[in-house]
């Protein structure tokens, strides 16, 4: 890369799509390109590639296998031997990274998503030298294959950990704690606040991935007990968002559900919106089910918007949302006590103008891209220097 400027190649597996981690690369992309040359390494061209070339950075495709998307982090080490051939594709992929992150030289790698994560470890061991920014999203069992492959593969030298949230940095092995730090993902928050109409059913809203570990099918059960114990006409749910890097059999699933629990006219189904923001601010309150949340980019959007949220309390919720005061966790797993804290919104409505105004005003002091997005940028020039 020409000039002095630091050189920092920022490598994520996946592009047609976005996702939570790929919204957040795009956000330290727009900051790192004013100040750094940004090179994008990545396995397929679409959504994310485009962006990154407007913003200025280099894009370079390293082609991998698809079905590598077959190989999950639940059961890893089975799937690994069940899908050999995958494996093997993968482990051959990671000599030719190796090989591309030599000839660009940078001074610093910056791995987005797990497989980025496993791969640039494995570059390493191919004999990359730069520095090594591992960005961890996820909430691993202490216990799994994947915890025990981050154990086993993380190199303890020139490298460093990025944990999203001091739940996600906690599931971390003991052994790597040490190297990380805990940087919040940053959100847009809008300048003025969106029209609020009332609703009436009241509008509750999930957006994010559409996938099992989400828990939408959980949002559904807990729809169809509210609207049991306080009428058919009470509320009405919008589950929002793509099934990215999933069969497309777990939406028809929860198509069957909706329709088995008579619940056809009061909860849709609907796809990724362009426009997350606008769409949230239509509704009145977030709802989220995931289990071992990391994070919840879409937690904090909502409260940016100024919705309340009413969210089991798993991974890093609690770290986003404040039980009483921007919203109501419950025990994971408890639906009839999530079905209790939307009845709660039902019988005293003017909490969700409450918790909505003091959620926004903590995305603001808290978790404001305007703040967090730099301190990444700022942690990742710090280390590149360092080399």
């Amino acid at each position: 890369m020409p000039g002095d400027r630091t050189h920092i190649v920022f490598l994520t597996h996946w592009a047609a799509h976005l996702g939570g981690a790929e919204h957040s690369l795009l956000d330290i992309l727009r900051c790192a390109s004013v100040r750094f040359s940004c090179t994008v390494v990545t396995t397929e061209a679409g959504t994310l590639t485009r962006n990154a070339s407007e913003l200025g950075a280099r894009v370079v495709i390293v082609p991998c296998r698809r079905d590598l998307s077959r190989i999950r982090r639940d059961h890893l080490l089975r799937n690994i031997l069940a899908f050999s051939g995958a494996s093997l594709a993968f482990l051959t992929y990671t000599f030719r990274l190796a090989s591309v992150l030599g000839q660009l030289d940078p001074d610093l790698v910056h791995a987005n998503v797990p497989k980025s994560h496993l791969a640039l470890m494995l570059a390493r061991i191919w004999g990359v030298k730069a520095h090594c920014t591992f960005h961890v999203r996820e909430i691993f069992g202490k216990k799994s294959g994947a915890v025990w492959l981050y154990r086993l593969l993380m190199p303890r030298r020139h490298s460093s950990v990025i944990a999203i949230s001091t739940a996600v940095q906690q599931a971390l092995p003991q052994s790597l704690i040490r190297f990380s730090t805990v940087v919040y993902n940053g959100v847009r928050v809008p300048r003025s606040g969106f029209p609020r109409p009332t609703h009436d059913p009241l509008c509750l809203v999930y957006l994010g991935r559409v996938v099992p570990w989400k828990g939408c099918g959980a949002l559904i059960d807990i729809l169809a007990e509210l609207l049991a114990r306080c009428g058919d006409d009470t509320a009405v749910l919008n589950i929002i968002g793509d099934t990215l890097y999933w069969p497309q059999s777990y939406r028809t699933e929860l198509q069957e559900k909706i329709a088995s629990l008579g619940l056809a006219e009061k909860c849709s189904l609907l796809p990724h919106t362009l426009k997350p923001l606008e769409t949230l601010a239509q509704n009145d309150i977030f709802c989220n089910a995931s289990q071992d949340e990391p994070f919840g980019r879409s937690i904090a959007e909502a409260q940016a918007c100024g919705l309340p949220v009413i969210a089991f309390d798993t991974g890093g919720v609690a770290e986003i949302v404040i039980d009483g005061q921007t919203g109501r966790l419950v025990p994971y797993g408890n639906k009839p006590a999530f079905v209790d804290a939307l009845q709660e919104c039902i019988c005293s409505p003017q909490k969700i103008q409450w918790w909505g105004e003091k959620g926004r005003k903590r995305i603001q002091e808290k978790f404001n891209a305007e703040k967090q997005i730099p301190s990444i940028v700022s942690f990742l020039e710090k280390k590149g220097a360092q080399g």
